[in-house]
This record gives C-alpha cells, sequence and structure tokens, in this order.
C-alpha cells in the first residue's frame, strides 16, 4: 500500500511538471512567433526603404550631373564668347 502511494505521488509530480513544461514551452512558441513576425515586417520595411534610397541617390546623380553639365556649358558658352 505504501509503495502505491509513492508511486502515485511521483506520478502526480511527474504529470504537473509535465504541464508546466508544455505551459512554458507553448508560451515560448508563441514569443518566438510573434517575434518572427515583426522581424520579417521589418526586414520588408527596411528593404522598402533601401529602395526609396537608392532612387532618391540616383535622383541626386542625375541632378549633379544635370547641373554640373549645365555649369561647365555656361562657363565655356562665356568663355568661348569672351575669348573672340
Amino acid at each position: 500500500m505504501h509503495l502505491e502511494s509513492v508511486v502515485e505521488d511521483l506520478w502526480n509530480q511527474f504529470t504537473m511538471a509535465l504541464k508546466s513544461y508544455q505551459e512554458a514551452t507553448e508560451e515560448r512558441k508563441k514569443a518566438f512567433e510573434d517575434l518572427k513576425a515583426r522581424d520579417e515586417k521589418s526586414a520588408r520595411e527596411i528593404d522598402m526603404q533601401m529602395r526609396k534610397l537608392q532612387r532618391i541617390q540616383v535622383f541626386l546623380d542625375q541632378e549633379l550631373i544635370s547641373y554640373h553639365y549645365s555649369s561647365c556649358c555656361s562657363c565655356w558658352g562665356t568663355h568661348n564668347r569672351s575669348s573672340t
């Protein structure tokens, strides 16, 4: 009779530990899934911002080339007119 109560007590401790482990694992799994979703959203946002920055950089490069070209041509025109 005594052995049976010891086994039953150990079984109860085991089932409680198993339940506690499963609950903790489920909470961690939910936290991981939440972090994973937030990470994917952040990665998409970073990618979108990088594309915007690249478009802005291309635009600025074109404007800079255009500015230098127009400055150079206007200087060249002024220089040509003054030398004639």
